[in-house]
């Protein structure tokens, strides 16, 4: 099982094995389905916020009195992944049909196709077999997760200033900070823009992203280059997006 982040996630019922005349439309994310076979209905697929993203396959079937208990587990085999549910049966109580939920966490999967099969037992009461029978499959499409795009709008508390401190060896350097929010996933930094504009007297910076799924959401940027007081008058901040941020005051520290 990879770490690769997994965003969109699309399924599909195969043909029914007894009547392979019969299919099911193709699904996306977390809309479900009830499959022909009645012992385990696929509710659907969703993610946990998590880095990466986790993938969950949530389950039902269909009880008729309290107690009962499910328990699953999920084993991966290269682009196969089997899920054993198990359903525990207690002595019988009054009865109504009641649908029972379960869920099983499939891990960040590595993006590309997967088949899922999924496994049935029926443990407790009125059970015949301790062994587990296929009962359910599906198709499984992760695509790779579409790094988010830092905006101006993701951003704040932008500052620039010439530290002009004297003292032996000390040259005025130019500092510009920042915050990023919305950033995960991006690790952020400025470098100096190639070409500059057309106008000396105003520094242009790029804002640049490498994918890193440790960045947290909110990140300090900055950027440092020895400058004399007065060599810029202002500044810009280019986003990745075609957006900027003007910083139009450089102060100085003497």
């Amino acid at each position: 099982m990879g770490v690769g982040a997994a965003q969109l996630l699309r399924w599909t019922s195969p043909p029914h094995p007894r009547n392979p005349h019969v299919t099911m439309e193709s699904k996306t994310n977390t809309i479900g389905y009830q499959l022909i076979r009645p012992q385990v209905k696929i509710e659907g697929l969703s993610l946990l916020e998590s880095m990466p993203p986790q993938c969950m396959l949530n389950f039902s079937t269909i009880v008729y009195w309290r107690g009962h208990t499910l328990a699953a587990e999920a084993k991966h085999n290269g682009e196969t992944i089997d899920v054993y549910v198990t359903l525990t049966v207690p002595p019988p109580g009054p009865m109504k049909g009641t649908p029972l939920s379960g869920a099983i966490n499939l891990g960040a999967l590595t993006p590309g196709e997967y088949d899922v099969n999924v496994h049935f037992r029926k443990l407790g009461y009125g059970s015949e077999s301790d062994d587990f029978r296929r009962d359910a499959s599906l198709s499984l499409l992760a695509q790779a997760a579409t790094p988010p795009i830092i905006t101006p709008e993701r951003s704040r508390d932008w500052s620039a200033w010439v530290n002009a401190m004297p003292g032996i060896g000390a040259t005025p350097t130019l500092h510009v900070v920042g915050t990023l929010t919305g950033a995960a996933g991006l690790r952020a930094s400025l470098i100096r823009a190639i070409p500059q504009g057309f106008n000396p007297n105003i520094l242009l910076l790029r804002l640049v992203t490498t994918p890193d799924p440790d960045a947290p959401d909110e990140q300090a940027v900055r950027y440092s280059e020895g400058a004399p007081v007065g060599t810029f008058s202002s500044l810009t901040i280019l986003f990745p997006n075609g957006g900027a941020i003007d910083i139009g005051e450089i102060t100085v520290a003497v």
